[in-house]
């Protein structure tokens, strides 16, 4: 569902689901089958604000998302699986001149994981023009997190162990260049 954008304001309403089969076969025979399922949701916004008059050209980003993954396994090696996740995540973005030459953004996630809790990444970063050497200066830092998926922890073949004990992935990230 697609709203065209009143007083500066676009919504977007988004869900779908996505099926995932996988079967592993020795000599013909099937040993190993992985079936998974992702139902999703996501409501995503884009605010253009006319009267921040100490802002140029800001644009503010926010929206909501769910997500359900479930995962069946039936395998040669390990005892048959079901099990299912949710997901529930919020963010926010901002986008602004605080000047002609120098643009500012930060945004800020929350994702609220079944296995792996409440976790919340950010990111900020500047742009700097140099109009005289056409040249842009740019810097900018942030946080990281992903979480495994079902398919990652629990999919497995006669090459493949099974390992629903995989920790997420942390990272953070600093950029700084020109153009």
């Amino acid at each position: 569902v697609y709203a065209r954008p009143v007083n500066n304001f676009e919504s977007r309403l988004r869900a779908g689901r996505v099926d995932m089969a996988l079967g592993s076969f020795n000599d013909g025979a099937l040993t190993d089958e992985y079936e998974g399922e992702r139902v999703f949701a996501q409501w995503s916004n884009v605010w253009t604000p006319d009267a921040l008059s100490s802002l140029i050209d800001p644009v503010v980003s926010f929206g909501i998302e769910y997500q359900d993954e479930t995962a069946k396994t039936d395998t040669a090696f390990n005892a048959p699986l079901s099990v299912s996740e949710d997901l529930w995540s919020a963010y926010a973005a901002v986008q602004a001149g605080l000047t002609a030459r120098f643009d500012v953004t930060g945004s800020i996630r929350f994702d609220d994981y079944d296995a792996f809790g409440g976790q919340t990444t950010w990111n900020l970063g500047a742009v700097y023009r140099l109009d005289a050497l056409n040249t842009r200066v740019r810097a900018s830092y942030g946080t990281s997190f992903k979480a495994p998926s079902l398919s990652e922890r629990y999919s497995s073949s006669a090459f493949v162990a099974a390992n629903p004990d995989l920790d997420p992935e942390e990272g953070q990230t600093f950029e700084m260049g020109f153009d």
